[in-house]
């Protein structure tokens, strides 16, 4: 497994403490986890980073075939207890303009949904990236600044991430929605594997 749940309680601020999202304010960063029905994997990616209690940055998720309202998935929601997260109070947000202008950042889990997030407004590319992208700008860049704010390393991470992009073939995490345990083993490596270096960076923690 590409992170520990005991590797990740140490990265937090406050060990064992779930940070909703909508609780991290007031945001000076705030970053748009997408997805395509926003009930596994932005659910849990937007929970996993505010999780870390960071300062003046804020997490938020949305889907872009979300039906609004809806429970994130029952498998996802066991699979976050195992990392400390509670998504019982997710409730799934349909991707639209206003929640695309509302953000800092747009972090998509696949390729496909950074198209869905520029076809609502293309001038968005240089804050658009896949979760891969910005977790290859943390390894690239090394260790950051202890001393900086979370707000500066992200801003580092992005800035990094539009001056040297690049397609991949493995910048897509994978959807285990309604599939088997394999599927599901698949997402959770490749998830905590891309989300790892970024959370790392943000603490300030050496790699």
């Amino acid at each position: 497994m590409a992170m520990t749940r005991r590797e990740l309680r140490t990265l937090r601020t406050e060990p064992g403490a779930d940070v909703s999202p909508s609780e991290v304010t007031p945001p000076h960063a705030t970053v748009l986890v997408v997805c395509t029905g926003n009930l596994v994997r932005s659910p849990f990616l937007a929970h996993l980073f505010a999780s870390l209690g960071l300062d003046d940055m804020s997490f938020v998720s949305a889907g872009v075939r979300a039906v609004d309202g809806m429970p994130a998935s029952t498998r996802v929601q066991e699979l976050a207890r195992e990392y400390g997260l509670d998504l019982s109070e997710h409730r799934a947000r349909r991707l639209d303009e206003y929640s695309v202008a509302g953000a800092s950042t747009v972090v998509c889990a696949a390729r496909e949904h950074k198209k869905d997030v520029l076809r609502i407004d293309p001038t968005n590319l240089h804050r658009v990236f896949t979760l891969r992208e910005i977790s290859r700008a943390a390894e690239e860049l090394g260790d950051l600044d202890p001393a900086t704010s979370p707000v500066a390393r992200w801003d580092a991470l992005v800035e990094h991430a539009a001056a040297h992009r690049r397609s991949a073939d493995d910048d897509d995490i994978p959807d285990p929605y309604r599939l088997g345990d394999r599927d599901w083993w698949e997402f959770e490596k490749a998830a905590l594997g891309a989300a790892l270096p970024v959370l790392r960076q943000l603490v300030g923690a050496e790699s």
